[in-house]
């Protein structure tokens, strides 16, 4: 590693055209290079290539869509996402974790692998694996998951249905899970 702009911790030379540059103030990253990697690429990081600098998108960082933000209609996606604005009709994200932020106001039905709510929402909600209610949140509608947790203090009005444990006891003669 050599010493990188001013401002930087370092660059990294890999074999290739271009060098990383972690951007990141030594004071944030507490002095240590290892704070800042992951998996031996660093996480603000930079590409100069040709003298024209391109940024790096974290991994598996997920989309949002902010507290002033107001959708009418279907959202729809293929990656990760958190809501912290106001939604009206259905969001669907088949394989991948759908969070409602604490500030979200969702008036829709939702879809995904996984559910985190720390909003209000008011829908249905079905999820292949885990649904979670937080601390604070309002919840009116039923839920169809997996597995489901609820902290103390969230708010829920509805019912539930997890699938996946009553799918596997179908047909058996062993003994069944206790109702939630």
């Amino acid at each position: 590693m050599r010493a990188g702009p001013p401002n930087c911790i370092g660059r990294i030379e890999p074999p290739g055209a271009g060098f990383l540059v972690l951007c990141l103030p030594k004071a944030q990253a507490g002095g240590k290079v290892s704070n800042c990697k992951k998996n031996g690429i660093p996480r603000n990081a930079a590409i100069i290539t040709n003298g024209r600098i391109e940024t790096m998108a974290g991994e598996n960082v997920p989309a949002r869509i902010g507290k002033t933000i107001v959708i009418r209609g279907e959202v729809k996606g293929s990656e990760d996402l958190v809501l912290d604005g106001h939604v009206e009709g259905t969001v669907s994200l088949a394989e991948n974790r759908l969070t409602i932020g604490p500030t979200a106001t969702i008036a829709a039905d939702l879809t995904a692998r996984d559910v985190l709510i720390m909003g209000r929402v008011q829908g249905n909600i079905v999820a292949s694996g885990r649904v979670e209610l937080r601390a604070g949140c309002n919840l009116e509608g039923d839920i169809r998951a997996s597995r489901l947790a609820i902290e103390d203090n969230a708010v829920f009005f509805g019912k539930v249905d997890l699938t996946q444990g009553a799918k596997a006891h179908e047909g058996g003669n062993g003994p069944r899970p206790a109702a939630v």
